[in-house]
């Protein structure tokens, strides 16, 4: 009960602290023009929208946090704007082609754009980061766009700009014009290695061409998990658009018929998936996506895809918590224990995952396994300052129940 006790007494301490955080201004674009160049201030909008998930994380956990209240409140006016349904949002929406959120933008007081930043993190490290990039006038995106016009080809000024997802210039175009005009060494750089395997997905550019022919040089210089990596993205993007292709099909095998396999077993499970839940009474379908689910996990090396692997693990494992009572299927939960529990070795720090271990665990009636992994998960999530917080504790609370 003392356990209990104190991480209730925890809760209610993250959910009291730092009141003092971002304050953001419910005026319009035109008023927050006027006041910027009144304060001489940056304008900072988080573009949000009412269905992210992620918005919501940063607006509950985030912007609240009293040292990035302290950042952005000394050098930014604040605005959070909805894209789809305030009037300012749709424009700037259209304006800096804004589809993925969250956003930041930051514009100076003639409106004009000064950076941007796609998925800006999610941690209050990661956003006072943003922000600090938005103030160097030297490397924000006004500058990155400036080199660009001016003829400037190197490849972290290119990822700068594919990373800001304006998109005006043909990004295509730009790539190719750096790996044309760069020299043999520096196709071995870091920066190039960075823009090659982020922004170059295409199997007849020629530098993906390159990269195959030197791909021991390239497992020297970034090892061989990270090429795979590359490899494997490449191939699932390909066996997902163009899978009644057989001649794409043989070319992928060609290349590397290993992850070919892989690939081709992922798009099999993750069909398999998408086919039950549109139906989840349908025990067909269900018998097929634990089939498809066990030739995917058991794949022999398939875990050099590490952080990917693992939250592929805990993501199937939760699902079959969530379903496997609509047939009584003790057995899929069993499995799916052992597959959690690969995860929490292979991730013994990510709160998510142990709590997924626990809550299998508990329906199977390890009741000392459950309490001891949900304590933890609540412990490495009030250090995060989680949301998930909370609903650790409720099935905290209940397991200890059922334990006594």
């Amino acid at each position: 009960m003392k356990s209990i006790l104190t991480f209730t007494f925890l809760f209610a301490l993250l959910s009291s602290y730092a009141q003092e955080g971002v304050k953001f201004k419910d005026i319009s674009l035109d008023e927050a023009c006027v006041i910027a160049k009144t304060e001489n201030k940056i304008i900072f909008i988080d573009c949000y929208t009412s269905w992210c998930v992620p918005c919501k994380k940063l607006s509950k956990n985030i912007f609240p946090i009293h040292e990035v209240g302290d950042f952005y409140n000394k050098y930014f006016l604040s605005l959070a704007l909805d894209m789809e349904k305030d009037k300012d949002g749709i424009k700037l929406k259209n304006q800096f082609n804004i589809k993925a959120y969250p956003t930041f933008l930051f514009l100076d007081s003639s409106g004009d754009i000064i950076h941007i930043k796609v998925w800006p993190g999610s941690t209050k490290e990661d956003i006072i980061t943003t922000g600090s990039l938005a103030l160097d006038n030297s490397n924000n995106y006004s500058a990155t766009i400036k080199s660009i016009n001016n003829g400037e080809r190197n490849a972290d000024a290119i990822i700068s700009y594919c990373e800001s997802r304006v998109n005006n210039l043909n990004i295509d175009s730009l790539i190719n014009d750096y790996f044309t005009n760069i020299s043999l060494d520096s196709k071995f750089t870091n920066s190039s290695w960075k823009l090659f395997d982020n922004h170059v997905v295409d199997i007849d550019n020629s530098q993906f061409d390159f990269f195959l022919e030197h791909r021991k040089e390239y497992e020297n210089m970034i090892g061989i998990v990270k090429v795979k990596k590359k490899i494997r993205r490449i191939f699932e993007y390909y066996i997902y658009h163009f899978n009644d292709d057989k001649k794409v099909m043989e070319r992928l095998k060609n290349i590397d018929s290993t992850l070919y396999y892989h690939g081709i077993c992922w798009y099999e499970y993750d069909k398999a998936r998408k086919e039950y839940a549109k139906d989840k009474t349908n025990i067909e379908k269900w018998d097929i996506l634990k089939e498809k689910a066990i030739v995917n996990f058991s794949i022999e090396g398939i875990d050099y895809l590490e952080g990917i692997y693992c939250n592929d693990l805990n993501s199937y494992c939760w699902f079959i918590y969530e379903h496997y009572k609509n047939f009584n299927d003790t057995n899929a939960l069993k499995y799916a224990l052992k597959l959690s529990k690969k995860a929490v070795v292979l991730a013994t720090n990510t709160h998510y995952i142990l709590d997924t271990y626990a809550h299998i665990s508990f329906d199977l009636g390890n009741y000392y396994e459950a309490i001891k992994y949900e304590s933890k998960a609540i412990e490495l999530a009030t250090n995060e300052n989680s949301a998930n917080v909370k609903s650790y504790i409720k099935a905290l609370n209940l397991f200890i129940s059922k334990n006594e």
